[in-house]
């Protein structure tokens, strides 16, 4: 064997023994990521069959009086948003090759934490003035959809008028503040989650260790 022809075979032993310990140690990471996602799937899931079962057992009444579903329908809608969002994520991770180039698993790995970071930001948004949903809707179940009407007009509209300027604040000092803000970055880590930030944290030690190497 030719000195060239042994020096390209250990190179490719390398470059292989490298694309090995890279999968070993990215692989745990990405499986880790698939945690939050499955979560919130399961959580929509649940979630949308409890409001559509509601919806079905209360269709005569809801026939009578409409508004009366729309609680129900609100939190169908954020069920269903959270389903497309986790399968989104799942299908983002399926497409990881841990063995591959370290730039795109990072770009891979931005591209989940700007759709975490941007969805939650919605939901956590909306969720302010609209946070009282989820009780309305427990209410229903538990005393029947005509529940909405024992709920206080006045109450319900000055808690939405508050959460809407409350979300104007939070937007309006979160822009003047931008990337300056240590609390917002902390907050922009809280919402994309704890997997997505190891990951970061794991790549970056990859890469480091590749431009040493």
């Amino acid at each position: 064997m030719e000195l060239d022809e042994l020096k390209a075979n250990w190179k490719s032993i390398d470059l292989r023994v490298t694309q090995l310990e890279r999968k070993q140690t990215l692989k745990p990471a990405g499986n880790r990521l698939k945690l939050e996602p499955i979560f919130e799937l399961i959580v929509g899931a649940l979630t949308a069959v409890w409001t559509g079962n509601l919806l079905a057992n209360n269709f005569s009444r809801i026939l009578s009086a409409p508004w009366t579903a729309v609680p129900a329908l609100l939190l169908d809608a954020l069920a269903i948003f959270t389903i497309s969002l986790s399968i989104r994520q799942l299908s983002v991770i399926s497409s990881f090759d841990y063995s591959g180039s370290v730039v795109q698993m990072q770009r891979k790995v931005a591209q989940m934490r700007a759709m975490r970071v941007r969805s939650t930001r919605v939901t956590f948004l909306a969720g302010l003035p609209l946070w009282m949903i989820f009780p309305t809707v427990a209410g229903q179940a538990i005393f029947g959809i005509d529940f909405v009407r024992a709920v206080s007009a006045p109450w319900i509209f000055s808690n939405v008028i508050f959460g809407v300027i409350l979300v104007a604040v939070i937007v309006f000092t979160a822009r003047r503040s931008g990337e300056r803000s240590r609390f917002f970055r902390w907050v922009d880590n809280v919402f994309a989650g704890a997997a997505i930030v190891e990951a970061e944290a794991r790549l970056a030690e990859v890469s480091e260790f590749a431009n040493e190497a």
